[in-house]
């Protein structure tokens, strides 16, 4: 593709993310790719680079139109600041781009003249910015975050804003770690292990995985190092029973199941069909047939009542807002508002109700969020506790403190991981 067709593509994505502001962004761009077979590998990932670097800076972005040329942009001028700033880009190529011919750009308009003379050059765009646009972050997410974190928030915010690492769960049912690290360097990927999981492995780089062997057999699944960590520290052994509250598509059930060496049985349950569409799939390709799915109506569904006290552990994976997944999916910060954070607590201390009947006694409730956010993690402790004086909280032991932790909240500058929260609570 020509220069000026990709950029015409990243325009058309961007309105339609506008037109479809419901639809995460993965979702739409592997549609958008989809119907346009003619589409290359290297089209490809250039669109998918630049579509999200747009996503992860666009309050930046706006704000610097806004700022400096008092127009709010069009999809074409955010493209441009886009590539301006990310490949320094010059105004004068952006224009030779811009002829109107085949799948390229229309020629500039009077008015994007105008706009591009009144633009200073992009070492002098933030000079005035505040923190939250630097950062762009809604500023009320922005101020929740800086109370919770205070002087780690540059590096937080600096962090988010960047593009997340490719990590890998070697299933231990089929494979080892070792044996896998030689097998994706036969296909000349880089990988290394990573020191804070059992079976993970990071890519240096980014690679089509999916069409591998070892993808196809089993061997691994894509899974990052939080999230492999939130598997581990339920610690669920073979012969042992696990309810996996909110499985979703399946990610920790997998590697709860591989921990457990397929033995025992595992409870898949989610309010959501949709989600849990691919996990039979999933389930078979890693060898896996201790786990027996179900889609329950809601978390006061009948069928939960007939579990009460079984299981060994129960994982609450709950809906949250996923603050801790933003280099993945950037567009979650403009779908979070103060309204739909309530809701989420309320949904959040609900669950958490509900799934505290299924631990027998002597069994193990763990409650996990991707957020960063107190209100959805640390704030539930104490009042779950009050209502239910019958648990109480097992420290976790983690690799990089001296001592158990009461919780622990994994945030992406301190472990470069998705930032997961973690408490594990003991039915007395």
């Amino acid at each position: 593709m020509h220069p000026s067709a990709r950029l015409c593509a990243v325009c058309e994505l961007l309105d339609t993310a506008r037109q479809r502001p419901t639809i995460p962004a993965d979702a739409l761009f592997a549609h958008y790719v989809r119907q346009r077979r003619y589409i290359g590998a290297k089209d490809k990932a250039y669109l998918a680079s630049l579509f999200y670097y747009i996503i992860r800076h666009e309050l930046l972005l706006h704000w610097v139109s806004e700022q400096h040329t008092k127009r709010e942009p069009s999809a074409r001028m955010v493209v441009w600041l886009a590539i301006m700033r990310r490949d320094d880009v010059s105004r004068d190529m952006i224009a030779s781009w811009c002829q109107g011919e085949g799948y390229g750009l229309a020629r500039l308009t009077a008015e994007e003249y105008a706009w591009f003379a009144d633009l200073p050059e992009s070492d002098h765009w933030l000079s005035d910015a505040p923190d939250d646009i630097r950062a762009s972050i809604p500023a009320w997410l922005y101020h929740r975050l800086h109370d919770a974190y205070g002087e780690q928030m540059p590096a937080l915010a600096h962090t988010l804003i960047q593009e997340a690492p490719t990590d890998l769960r070697t299933n231990t049912l089929k494979t080892t770690r070792e044996a896998l690290l030689c097998a994706l360097a036969a296909h000349g990927i880089e990988a290394v292990p990573i020191a804070l999981t059992d079976h993970g492995i990071r890519l240096t780089q980014r690679h089509a995985l999916f069409s591998l062997p070892e993808f196809t057999q089993g061997h691994f699944e894509v899974q990052d190092a939080g999230s492999q960590m939130i598997a581990q520290w339920v610690n669920a052994q073979p012969g042992q029973c696990v309810i996996d509250f909110c499985a979703g598509s399946g990610g920790k059930t997998l590697a709860i199941a591989a921990a457990m060496r397929n033995k025992g049985k595992i409870l898949a349950w989610d309010t959501h069909p949709k989600r849990m569409e691919d996990l039979p799939k999933r389930l078979r390709r890693a060898g896996v047939d201790n786990v027996e799915s179900r889609v329950i109506e809601s978390e006061r569904d009948a069928w939960i009542k007939r579990h009460k006290e079984r299981a060994d552990w129960v994982l609450v994976d709950a809906p949250c807002t996923g603050t801790g997944t933003w280099r993945r999916n950037p567009d979650l910060k403009r779908k979070t508002t103060p309204e739909g954070l309530s809701e989420l607590c309320a949904i959040q201390e609900n669950i958490l109700d509900s799934a505290a009947r299924l631990v027998k006694k002597g069994g193990r409730l763990v409650y996990a969020t991707c957020s960063l956010l107190p209100e959805e993690n640390q704030h539930h402790i104490n009042a779950f506790l009050a209502r239910h004086p019958h648990f109480t909280i097992e420290p976790i032991e983690v690799s990089w403190h001296n001592t158990p932790l009461p919780y622990v909240q994994m945030t992406p500058h301190e472990h470069d991981s998705d930032g997961f929260f973690v408490v594990r609570f003991h039915a007395c």
